[in-house]
């Protein structure tokens, strides 16, 4: 079982990067794991400047803002990653604006979808070959509402 999948269609080609920690029968580990997950959302309001001296404008609430979500992701080969393909697929996800569901424990984390806005890396090591041996990726997300249909 996963703890969380990001997932999204582009091409008619379903790009999945999928969070979990498992070892099979056969000694195979596979640990994608995230960490230091920051969730933000806001209000948002509108001020209201009132003509005096002595008044202070007035606030009206408009109504939620987008919601946002951060967190960071340690891709390794010997966690049973393979840091270049897992990058790939976040890079394409992010660079063609796909949009995406994301789950975590088998449920959404909101009714709306999620684009990957930002997706920062930082190498940790090559092989001598210059293969990506491990990275540390810090990744956005920014809810995305789709517009209701005229009627």
């Amino acid at each position: 079982m996963s703890i969380g999948v990001l997932s999204g269609k582009h091409e008619r080609q379903t790009i999945e990067v999928v969070f979990e920690a498992s070892a099979s029968t056969t000694a195979k580990l596979k640990i994608l794991t995230f960490h230091d997950f920051q969730r933000d959302g806001a209000g948002r309001w509108a001020t209201h400047e009132i003509i005096g001296q002595d008044r202070k404008p007035v606030l009206e609430f408009i109504g939620p803002d987008l919601e946002t979500i951060s967190f960071s992701i340690l891709l390794s080969k010997t966690l049973g990653v393979e840091p270049i393909d897992e990058l790939k697929k976040l890079r394409q996800l992010r660079d063609n604006g796909v949009v995406c569901t994301f789950t975590l424990g088998g449920n959404l984390v909101t009714t709306n979808q999620w684009v990957v806005t930002k997706v920062s890396e930082s190498h940790a090591s090559y092989t001598n070959k210059g293969a990506l041996l491990a990275a540390r990726v810090y990744i956005s997300l920014t809810e995305y509402v789709k517009l209701p249909k005229e009627a």
